[in-house]
Parts: C-alpha cells; sequence; structure tokens
C-alpha cells in the first residue's frame, strides 16, 4: 500500500483530472508541455516534515505545488479561470477524502517567458497536514 503523503497527492490528481478545471492534469511532469498540451497543471511534492505528536503518530506538513502552465497574451489572466476551478476543487474537502487533517492555500506566484507565444507559469502552494503511524506510513 502507498504512504499517506503518496494517497493525498493521488487524491489531488483525481481531484483536478475530473474534467472541471479545463486543463490537463499531470503528476510530477519533467517533461517540456508543448503548445497543444496547454493549458496543463502539474502536480508535485515540494517537502514533508513531521513532529511526533502522540506516540505512536507523527503529525507532517506536505507542502505541495501545483503549476499552472499557460499561453496567450495574457497568460495570467488565461491560468485565472483554472486557478479558481482547482481551488475549489481542492477546498470541497479539505481533508481530501479522510486522508488529511487540513489543507490550506499558502501562496500564489507568476512567472513569465516570451518566446513565439507568451507562456505563463502560475504556481500555487498548498499546505496539507496529516497523519501517520511512526513505524508504517501507510497508516493514519
Amino acid at each position: 500500500m502507498a504512504s499517506i503523503r503518496e494517497q493525498i497527492l493521488e487524491q489531488i490528481v483525481q481531484r483536478l483530472a475530473n474534467g472541471t478545471i479545463g486543463a490537463g492534469v499531470y503528476r510530477s511532469r519533467t517533461a517540456a508541455v508543448s503548445r497543444g498540451q496547454t493549458p496543463a497543471v502539474i502536480v508535485r511534492p515540494a517537502s514533508d516534515g513531521a513532529v511526533q505528536t502522540v506516540m505512536p503518530k507523527l503529525q507532517w506538513t506536505l507542502q505541495v505545488q501545483i503549476e499552472v502552465i499557460t499561453r496567450g497574451d495574457v497568460p495570467d489572466q488565461l491560468a485565472d479561470p483554472i486557478l479558481v476551478a482547482m481551488n475549489s476543487a481542492l477546498m470541497a474537502d479539505i481533508t481530501l477524502g479522510g486522508l488529511a487533517i487540513q489543507t490550506v492555500p499558502r501562496s500564489w506566484r507568476f512567472h513569465f517567458h516570451d518566446g513565439d507565444e507568451s507562456i505563463g507559469r502560475a504556481i500555487a502552494e498548498y499546505e496539507i497536514r496529516y497523519r501517520s503511524d511512526e513505524r508504517d506510513l501507510t497508516l493514519q
């Protein structure tokens, strides 16, 4: 069985891939996104740290980056409805199906690149708190 962290990441991908955000969804994609694949959403873990609460439990803080890639004259404007739909999908159940204690949006950053068509990258960061057993990371 997968770790609670992996189950959370899969839950995020499933929520975003249900067709309501209007973009292709990828998990930890490293290959370049072609013009025909935009808009695109890439979900990746940024960090995960634990503190011991009550033995034998660990409380984790998972930082997740969700990158929205768009192409056009005003890429951040093109990304906005995707970001809004994405946030709604994630915040509809802050426990992510009972896997998390809480999901909190933390920051949104924007990067722009020139080319034959302007490319924008909007990166949303979410903090997800969850618990696991200290001996078995697949158990809550």
